[in-house]
C-alpha cells in the first residue's frame, strides 16, 4: 500500500500544477440528453435511448434488454449449500443500517 501511495504521489508531482480539474470545466457541452423512447412493451431500463442508441454496443445492448443478458455464474449450488448460506445469513455490511 505505501508502494502505490508513493507512486500515485509520484504522478501527481508530474502533474501541471497550474490545471485545476474542478474549476476548468464548466458543464458548458453541446450534448444534452434526450427524451427515453421505448418499443412497445418494453419495460427493462437497459434499452438504449437517447444518445446510448447511437453507441457501438447499443446493438448487443437492445438485445439483452429484449431477450436477457447472458452471464455465466458458475455451477448450481447443492441444496446443503443452499442451507449453509441460509444459516450464515447474509454478510453483515448488508446489515449496517446505512445499507437498510
Amino acid at each position: 500500500a505505501k508502494l502505490r501511495k508513493s507512486h500515485r504521489v509520484a504522478l501527481q508531482g508530474q502533474q501541471d500544477p497550474e490545471t485545476d480539474y474542478w474549476t476548468e470545466h464548466k458543464g458548458q457541452g453541446t450534448a444534452r440528453p434526450t427524451e427515453r423512447v421505448y418499443p412497445e412493451g418494453c419495460k427493462r431500463q437497459m434499452y438504449p435511448t437517447g444518445a446510448a442508441a447511437t453507441h457501438p454496443a447499443a446493438e448487443d445492448l437492445r438485445q439483452w434488454a429484449e431477450h436477457g443478458c447472458p452471464v455465466d455464474t458458475g455451477r448450481q449450488w447443492t441444496l446443503e449449500q443452499i442451507k449453509a448460506a441460509l444459516e450464515r445469513g447474509p454478510h453483515m455490511s448488508a446489515l449496517a443500517p446505512e445499507a437498510m
